[in-house]
């Protein structure tokens, strides 16, 4: 899967659940969510992320880093509308 697919599917997923973490990107085939963030932000993405304290199958816990779209490269918010294919396209790695 290249970059473009999977800035794509993150673009998807983010539209119909507003954040996502690794273990949702895993789901997705995405194995680096932190480099395809990174260059989505490259691209003029607005990105938002926070830490969150999820509870492990152990009972243990720990923290991961969750992500969300804030605004396309173009200042406008990010809210699911048609954009999402130019956008995804325009992603250079």
């Amino acid at each position: 899967m290249n970059e473009y697919t999977q800035v794509k599917k993150i673009i998807e997923y983010c539209k119909k659940f507003t954040w996502i973490t690794q273990r949702d990107a895993l789901r997705l085939g995405i194995y680096r969510l932190a480099s395809r963030m990174s260059d989505m932000k490259n691209a003029g993405f607005v990105i938002d992320s926070e830490y969150i304290k999820v509870t492990n199958i152990d009972g243990t816990e720990s923290r991961v880093k969750r992500y969300r779209i804030m605004k396309y490269p173009d200042g406008k918010d990010f809210n699911g509308k048609e954009k999402d294919f130019y956008y995804a396209q325009s992603v250079s790695v």
